[in-house]
């Protein structure tokens, strides 16, 4: 892939390489290029197919729209080699709340596929209750609106192991303190929670909830002010 760093927003340090900042005029190959590898990424993650309800084609088309929607509105960070994606982070900075306005031609796929099976929207729907209601626990009313929030991480199996997860934490937390702003993120596994401890962040929140007929673990993470 070909995208260039571009100056980076809320006057932190440019990510160093091989971090890229994906511009918002992104080609829809560039965006296309990191949904694959962040679908791929998440292919065997269960609240992924628990909100995917088995429907074919709904998991990678609602990573097209995290993706898309990241570039229009939020910030989206790959790692390449070559032509191959090997991670994708997408980063909501601090100053507007945690979900965007993700409506547009970039959902409607999503939305269309989302219709074929009953129920599909609604484990959606449980799911968005449960992260805010947790988010508000941890963090009060405001949720993550003042924070940076990194909404999506995924490193493609072919690139385990390589680091490439481990340049974004280090990214972020190195923004966090120069720009005194917390970094916070959410995960379902006590694996990735152990994990991201060690680049300084600390559950705030957990919770176990029943989302579509099974329960799920959560835990909400910040770094320090």
């Amino acid at each position: 892939m070909s995208d260039s760093p571009i100056p980076v927003p809320q006057n932190a340090p440019p990510p160093p390489a091989p971090l890229r900042l994906l511009p918002r005029d992104a080609s829809d190959a560039q965006v296309r290029a990191a949904s694959a590898t962040l679908s791929e990424s998440f292919k065997d993650d269960p609240i992924a197919h628990l909100i995917s309800s088995g429907v074919p084609g709904l998991h990678e088309a609602r990573m097209y729209r995290t993706v898309k929607t990241g570039v229009l509105d939020l910030e989206v960070y790959t790692v390449s080699e070559g032509d191959d994606v090997l991670g994708v982070m997408v980063v909501k900075p601090p100053g507007f709340p945690h979900r965007p306005n993700s409506e547009g031609p970039q959902g409607r796929e999503a939305d269309d596929l989302a219709k074929q099976k009953p129920g599909a929207d609604e484990h959606y729907a449980e799911l968005k209750k449960v992260i805010s209601k947790l988010e508000v626990e941890a963090f009060g009313p405001s949720e993550v609106t003042d924070m940076f929030y990194i909404s999506h991480i995924g490193v493609a199996p072919s690139a385990q192991g390589r680091g490439v997860g481990a340049g974004f934490c280090n990214y972020m937390v190195a923004r966090g303190r120069a720009t005194g702003i917390p970094v916070s993120l959410l995960t379902v596994t006590e694996g990735l929670a152990r994990y991201y401890k060690k680049f300084g962040f600390k559950t705030r929140a957990f919770t176990q909830a029943e989302v579509g007929g099974q329960v799920t673990k959560w835990w909400v993470m910040s770094t320090d002010p």
